[in-house]
């Protein structure tokens, strides 16, 4: 079952402490009735105790830095070794600046920061539609032939050409 939440002012969370602890019935019974957590009735009951109305008042808590955030200084030579070889791919540029520098930043990395910059031009797609028949049809059985093959290492054998038609 899914509750909603509900935000409270200091105030009300004062007033809820206050009406738990004069209350007759039992904290846990208190806290049934009102619908609040025991985890979080006692969370405010020792901020309440320790800072008063106050340590109640919502605190903004700060945005977490993110760990493994690709520094500014590097972020900085990513672009600039992209400007110098505008003629390389993300990837290409990555490989290059682990070679020449010994830093690794992915392809990947490579492209969203570039991409962030605005630094990428927008690729142009070539689309291919299927034609609705052959070009150069058949004129008699088995004329149009599907090959495939695989030139791979063997340890017993070497180079392997692997032919497959049908």
């Amino acid at each position: 079952m899914h509750e909603s939440y509900i935000r409270y002012s200091a105030e009300e969370k004062e007033s809820i402490i206050l009406t738990i602890k004069r209350s007759e019935l039992s904290i846990v019974q208190a806290l049934k009735r009102l619908g609040i957590p025991r985890r979080t009735f006692y969370n405010w009951y020792k901020k309440y105790a320790i800072g008063g109305l106050n340590a109640l008042r919502a605190t903004h808590c700060r945005a977490p830095t993110t760990w493994n955030r690709i520094p500014d200084n590097i972020r900085q030579i990513v672009v600039e070794l992209s400007l110098e070889h505008p003629e390389l791919t993300p990837r290409e540029l990555s490989v290059l600046l682990l070679e020449e520098s010994q830093i690794f930043v992915s392809g990947s990395s490579f492209y969203r920061i570039l991409h962030e910059r605005g630094l990428l031009e927008r690729m142009e797609h070539d689309f291919i539609f299927a034609a609705d028949e052959f070009h150069h049809k058949t004129k008699f059985a088995n004329e149009m032939w599907q090959t495939d093959f695989y030139l791979f290492q063997s340890q017993g054998l070497g180079l392997v050409l692997s032919l497959y038609c049908n």
